[in-house]
């Protein structure tokens, strides 16, 4: 059975959702036998760009990809949504 979990707060202006598949947590736990999906729900078009260049340089994070609306889940697909603002990776760091 697949799962979404969201945590982007109710009134958050969602234009467009950074998706990517996360290769390390792909395959287990809320995922099992399926496959584990990370978004970052972004405002608009600046922010997502920023969003892109740092997805794209974590190592666990496969087919990174701008979507409208959250990808749609398989049978035992995990999804976790969150605000730009809580995705603090910085690459080199």
């Amino acid at each position: 059975m697949s799962e979404t979990v969201n945590d982007v707060p109710s009134g958050y202006p969602v234009s467009i959702y950074m998706v990517a598949t996360d290769s390390f947590m792909s395959g287990w736990g809320k995922a099992s036998g399926g496959k584990s999906y990370y978004a970052v729900a972004c405002s608009d078009h600046i922010v997502a760009a920023d969003v892109e260049r740092r997805m794209r340089a974590r190592s666990e994070f496969k087919r990174v990809r701008d979507n409208l609306k959250p990808p749609r889940l398989g049978p035992n697909d995990h999804l976790h949504i969150v605000p730009a603002e809580q995705f603090t990776y910085q690459p080199g760091s």
